[in-house]
Formats: C-alpha cells, sequence, structure tokens
C-alpha cells in the first residue's frame, strides 16, 4: 500500500483554483483575470437554475404567525 504523506498533498488554495479556473472557462470568461471570477459564478449558478428568488414569508403568513403569537400571550395573561 503506497501512502501519500501530507507534504505530497496539494493545498487547498492550489484544490480551489483549479476549480475556480474551471468555472470561469466553461462560463466563457478569463481564467487569468481574477475580477470577472463574480461574473462566471453567477452564469454558472444562472445555468443551474439555483438564481430564483423565495420569500421568507408572504404576507398571510406573517398575519398568521402574529394573531397566534398574539393569542398565546393573552392565554399567558389569564393564566397569572
Amino acid at each position: 500500500m503506497n501512502l501519500l504523506h501530507p507534504k505530497q498533498l496539494p493545498s487547498y488554495t492550489e484544490i480551489s483554483n483549479v476549480i475556480i479556473d474551471s468555472i470561469e472557462t466553461a462560463a466563457g470568461t478569463s481564467n487569468s483575470d481574477p475580477s470577472d471570477g463574480d461574473q462566471a459564478e453567477l452564469s454558472a449558478l444562472e445555468a443551474l437554475g439555483i438564481n430564483k428568488q423565495i420569500p421568507a414569508m408572504g404576507g398571510i403568513g406573517l398575519l398568521a404567525l402574529g394573531l397566534s403569537m398574539l393569542g398565546l400571550g393573552a392565554v399567558r395573561l389569564r393564566k397569572k
């Protein structure tokens, strides 16, 4: 069994640079220009369909939450 010494393993920075360069190449941007990394990331996320906006809570849900909290507060006041 041939084990690698930890000094022979690539560093995290080297691995992440290869991954980022691959994303930039796939997005059609230059992997030697650090200023277009955000554009490459956005292109990759759009291609995967991950750029959807999801609201945290709608108006009706917020109203229901507020009314339930108000009701629970009233019940606690009555018990005292």
